[in-house]
């Protein structure tokens, strides 16, 4: 019965996609003869060292995520970390849910001051980054890009972005005496603390970095489809883009990302060929490149799939656990 659930919630989202995919085709006049002419002009001298970027950002992140483990006491040289982050990266492509984060709890769990939670709740504070980083900065450049009349939604968007992470802190604080009475709220304690904070400011400049190769490589991406769009314009696009790709209707965000590209980039009259072909370029650069990088490392060192499974079990039993717990107290 779960396995069927599963099959159905996968071919919901490739049914997904390939509505958005047709919509894009229908509504737009889109024509695959002018798609394929595009892509017969890309630029490669812009293109090639796009290829390269999705590697440094993932080397970035790396640093990052072992930056986490040695504030929790887990040594873990930079080297083996990366190798970790770009499996994950991989596995996390090819499957449901966020199953490759399991792979990286995996390499680190057995480590003498690991632990399986404590290496678990450095993995969820580095997804925070980049996910309170893809929010804001969605929400930003919204308001900078697509609200440009609405002065008072920009400032309100400002306000939200810089005081988050204080009320963030001041929620945490007012917790801070409760968490070692409750292991859920302990947890979660240990996984958002470490995005708060002056010690935070270093994974901070790690995250942005990140994020400024990323922004760099759709650039060179749209110099090689000669787009009239600066570099902040595209930082803009991507940005939004990947804040609408953190809702998982749709395998891998294909349709998602498609349609979001297409609506984004006709401000600057870019069509929707030309708009497609970028994000196909993008999919290469980013997840080809990266996913074949990570799955050459993950045979070359293969972790058995009953010990991952074992761990996602664990944490998904821990989790429901706690879930039924609150319900058994709301109903007593």
């Amino acid at each position: 019965m779960k396995s069927l659930k599963n099959i159905l919630s996968q071919l919901l989202k490739a049914l997904v996609a390939i509505g958005l995919i047709w919509l894009i085709i229908s509504k737009t006049e889109f024509t695959f003869k002018e798609f394929v002419n595009i892509l017969k002009g890309v630029n490669f001298w812009w293109y090639f060292p796009a290829l390269v970027g999705v590697l440094i950002v993932l080397w970035l992140k790396s640093l990052r995520w072992n930056n986490l483990m040695k504030r929790e006491g887990i040594f873990y040289d930079n080297k083996n970390a990366y190798k970790s982050y770009l499996t994950s990266y991989a596995i996390g492509l090819l499957t449901p849910g966020r199953f490759g984060e399991i792979v990286r709890v995996y390499y680190v769990r057995d480590l003498s001051e690991g632990g399986l939670f404590k290496a678990f709740q450095t993995v969820i504070a580095d997804r925070f980054f980049d996910l309170y980083f893809v929010l804001g900065g969605g929400l930003l450049s919204y308001a900078l890009m697509l609200q440009t009349n609405n002065i008072a939604f920009q400032w309100i968007s400002v306000l939200i972005v810089l005081s988050g992470l204080l009320i963030l802190w001041i929620l945490l604080y007012f917790f801070r005496n409760q968490n070692k009475k409750h292991n859920f709220i302990s947890f979660v304690y240990g996984s958002l603390y470490p995005i708060t904070g002056l010690h935070s400011l270093k994974n901070w400049v790690f995250t942005a970095l990140a994020y400024s190769i990323y922004f760099l490589q759709s650039y060179l991406i749209a110099n090689a489809l000669n787009f009239p769009i600066k570099l902040w314009e595209i930082a803009g696009v991507i940005i939004i883009t990947s804040a609408v790709l953190l809702i998982p209707i749709t395998w891998a965000g294909f349709g998602t990302r498609e349609l979001s590209l297409v609506v984004l980039l006709a401000h600057w009259g870019i069509s929707s060929e030309s708009a497609m072909a970028f994000s196909l370029l993008q999919f290469v650069a980013t997840f080809f490149i990266g996913g074949i990088t990570g799955l050459v490392i993950w045979f070359s060192h293969p972790i058995p799939r009953e010990a991952l499974k074992k761990d996602y079990e664990s944490i998904k039993q821990f989790l429901k656990f706690r879930k039924t717990t609150k319900t058994q107290n709301i109903n007593d």
